[in-house]
């Protein structure tokens, strides 16, 4: 998990992780920009889970993301929590995009600790 707190460190972000059970890691990430809606400044805010399960020699990674976001506002602080709206369903389609990359990263992460 320190791959993704570095991720979203490099990116100015705030990225907060609760584990609950070994194999469940759920988090949050805030203070993010244009990170799932590239095309703008936006300020983003993403919640997940991924899930880690060891079959056999292999680990299966299961991602789980929703997000929020709000107008680039003045400068850079962020709004606050009550002018964040749904990504859902304007900007799903990226929303799914995201979550793809991210555990392909994620997955290739994975892969090269493994080795």
């Amino acid at each position: 998990m320190d791959f993704l707190d570095q991720r979203f460190a490099a990116r100015k972000a705030r990225f907060v992780r609760d584990p609950v059970f070994p194999g469940i890691v759920p988090f949050r990430v805030d203070r993010l920009r244009g990170e799932i809606v590239t095309d703008s400044k936006m300020w983003e805010k993403i919640e997940g889970t991924l899930f880690m399960n060891q079959e056999g020699d292999r680990i299966l990674l299961f991602l789980e993301i929703g997000g929020q976001y709000a107008a680039a506002g003045l400068g850079d602080t962020p709004p606050s929590s009550d002018a964040f709206r749904d990504l859902e369903p304007r900007y799903a389609k990226q929303l799914a995009e995201y979550s793809t990359l991210l555990l392909q990263e994620l997955q290739g992460r994975f892969t090269e600790l493994v080795k």
